[in-house]
């Protein structure tokens, strides 16, 4: 076994072991992160890969971000934007 395969990290490394998840967000807590950015909806949704509406949608509760938006919210929120530049 070469070095580059003897680092590589696979599922086995962590048997047993749970992967975190990220909380859900609130509307409120989504608009929260965008205004602490000084961002539109327009703006933080083109950062999001994601259109005005559904970032309408998310701030008024009708939608909740899973997955990689989700992941991509926290991250903004403790790193701030300028971490997706």
């Amino acid at each position: 076994m070469d070095e580059a395969s003897s680092k590589k990290i696979t599922m086995r490394h962590f048997r047993g072991k749970s992967f975190p998840n990220e909380t859900p967000m609130t509307g409120a807590e989504v608009r929260a992160v965008r205004e602490q950015e000084q961002l539109s909806q327009v703006a933080f949704g083109r950062y999001l890969n994601m259109t005005p509406d559904y970032v309408s949608r998310l701030e008024c509760g009708e939608v909740q971000a899973k997955g990689p938006a989700l992941a991509l919210l926290h991250v903004i929120r403790r790193h701030g934007i300028e971490v997706l530049h």
